[in-house]
């Protein structure tokens, strides 16, 4: 096996791993916090915070994440598409791209 190339690019490798994990501890401790947020609506006494919370855990437990990731890809997009006051605002520009919703699927997973 040849490595000669491994000098030139460890750098780009280095910032891709440093990166990596970077984007793992956000999302993790995104995930944490929805996690506990959602688990304390889930034990609460009030109906109105405890059937939204049962309604999104059970969606969200009860579908396969690439469902979801397909639903929010290509759903939402097309959504907010037919509907111009959205796509007059400065959140046109993530909105429009199906990266982000995939970004928020897998921190609320």
């Amino acid at each position: 096996m040849d490595f000669s190339w491994l000098p030139k690019y460890w750098p780009v490798l280095a910032e891709g791993a440093y990166r990596t994990m970077l984007l793992l501890v956000i999302s993790g401790v995104i995930g944490n916090i929805f996690a506990i947020l959602i688990g304390l609506a889930r034990i609460s006494k009030n109906p109105l915070i405890n059937t939204p919370a049962l309604a999104f855990t059970s969606v969200i437990r009860g579908t396969p994440l690439l469902v979801q990731i397909f639903i929010l890809y290509y759903g939402l997009g097309s959504l907010f598409a037919s509907w111009p006051a959205i796509r007059e605002t400065f959140l046109w520009g993530f909105l429009k791209e199906g990266f982000w919703y995939i970004v928020f699927a897998l921190v609320i997973s």
